[in-house]
């Protein structure tokens, strides 16, 4: 390759760069935003589940109060 042609590719990449690492960074900050949004998603269906978990073993305990007591359902 000539040297000439070596500089203007080099000038392409300088030219590049600022949009390049702009790209990136937006890139960057659309995955951190997504991964937020998605740990926002999975803590709140956590929370329902352990709301249902706690509703579940209230429900057995009563259940088995009634059982205990001979009441039935």
């Amino acid at each position: 390759m000539q040297v000439r042609t070596k500089i203007r590719q080099a000038k392409i990449q300088a030219y590049q760069s600022p949009f390049l690492l702009k790209t990136t960074k937006t890139q960057l900050q659309q995955s951190v935003y997504g991964a937020y949004i998605n740990m926002q998603q999975a803590l709140q269906r956590l929370h329902a589940l352990e709301q249902q978990y706690a509703d579940f073993e209230n429900a057995f305990h009563a259940a088995t109060v009634k059982f205990e007591a001979g009441i039935g359902t």
